[in-house]
């Protein structure tokens, strides 16, 4: 859940894997952080034809380039009709494809 944030108000990124539920309190809210793993970590799949760059690199294997290759594919070739398009994409090959399944899906 989404919190307003304020003048001054402190904001603490927990490491992935790193154990924290308060992160920091700051005039009198306290801010809570779900460091449990990415979306793409904790089951929920990535939708390919609506994630933005970041929700990209959250899936494990993805980094910033294959990311913005993925964006760029979209923007070409408009909605990914199912995950094996992703195969169209320069490197990547049928295992990083069969790896990536788990982690992405398209509607």
């Amino acid at each position: 859940m989404a919190q307003k944030l304020t003048d001054e108000a402190v904001i603490y990124v927990a490491a992935m894997g790193e154990n924290v539920t308060n992160a920091a309190s700051n005039n009198g809210q306290t801010l809570t952080t779900d460091t449990n793993g990415t979306a793409a970590q904790k089951g929920n799949k990535v939708n390919l034809n609506k994630a933005n760059l970041s929700d990209l690199q959250s899936i494990s294997g993805i980094g910033q380039k294959r990311a913005q290759d993925i964006l760029d594919y979209r923007e070409a070739n408009g909605k990914f009709n199912s995950v094996d398009d992703l195969k169209n994409i320069s490197g990547v090959g049928a295992k990083t494809l069969e790896k990536l399944k788990e982690y992405v899906t398209v509607d």
